[in-house]
């Protein structure tokens, strides 16, 4: 890793890269702290030097108690947290810098490979963490975005924003979840239930009857279902006349070329991939709802 390395008083790591050849860096964005607290050295690594060359300053903490310990030195201006490790994982360090008054609202994103329940993504939210991101062959713009969007705050402003919007209406709005992955129902339902009242149904045609009945605000469509698709349910659901007017967002794992451009063309008001980021869920979900 051709980067710096400073050392100060206090014996912590601060990685810089005096030699950043970003040109686009921002003096608002050059400069920036992060607090990476991650024990694995190859994710210190790989997380560092996407960041660096972008003129982010690096804190790596390779523990909760070091993490906690450092974090008054610190000041970061934003959080890179895993959840997974030993003595003392990522939701006790959470828990811990959101009792510290000073640091109750510092952006925390999540960089893991656990595999998160709904009580778990409960509690993520209830932190004030918008982001997560599934470590493994992390893909270097999407952490950079996130990263951009954490420490600028714009993303949570934005979410915030729409969300006042929609409550000032009243009641909670309907989502429809049509998805027969279990895993991802969970998921879908633990982010959306603080704020919406959850439908579901688990393939094309209860789908449709789904729609016909609760009369969602919104549409959350798996495109590969049992019996009819995605896309089929999608055109029973437009070709009622009381329901055509209905935003539905597709969801997909498929990583074809192209596939979310055939998705929109089709005539889907939005695209969310799987694994489901919470974030982009979060956004695109809004944006709808607010008819944009």
């Amino acid at each position: 890793m051709q980067n710096e390395l400073q050392k100060n008083e206090s014996s912590f790591e601060i990685y810089k890269n005096p030699n950043s050849t970003d040109k686009s860096s921002s003096a608002e964005k050059r400069g920036k702290r992060i607090l990476l607290i991650e024990d694995s050295e190859p994710a210190i690594i790989q997380t560092t030097d996407i960041l660096l060359d972008k003129g982010y300053l690096i804190t790596a903490a390779r523990s909760g108690k070091e993490a906690l310990n450092l974090i008054d030195k610190v000041l970061p201006d934003g959080i890179i947290l895993d959840l997974t490790m030993p003595e003392m994982d990522g939701f006790q360090v959470l828990k811990a810098i959101r009792d510290m008054e000073k640091f109750a609202h510092v952006p925390v994103l999540i960089l893991s490979a656990k595999h998160i329940t709904r009580d778990e993504l409960s509690f993520l939210k209830s932190n004030h963490v918008y982001q997560l991101i599934q470590k493994g062959a992390v893909d270097k713009k999407e952490l950079l975005a996130a990263i951009e969007g954490l420490v600028s705050g714009e993303s949570v402003k934005t979410a915030e924003a729409q969300k006042k919007h929609i409550r000032a209406e009243g009641e909670k709005p309907v989502i429809l979840v049509v998805e027969d992955n279990p895993d991802n129902m969970i998921t879908v339902e633990a982010l959306l239930k603080e704020d919406f009242i959850v439908a579901k149904a688990t393939d094309g045609k209860t789908g449709v009857e789904q729609a016909g009945k609760v009369k969602p605000s919104l549409v959350l469509m798996d495109i590969s279902l049992p019996g009819m698709n995605g896309f089929e349910a999608f055109s029973k659901i437009k070709a009622t006349p009381e329901l055509k007017h209905i935003p539905i967002v597709a969801m997909t794992a498929s990583a074809m070329a192209g596939n979310k451009e055939e998705i929109l063309a089709y005539g889907f008001d939005g695209y969310i991939s799987k694994p489901i980021d919470m974030n982009e869920m979060e956004e695109i979900v809004w944006r709808c709802l607010n008819g944009k």
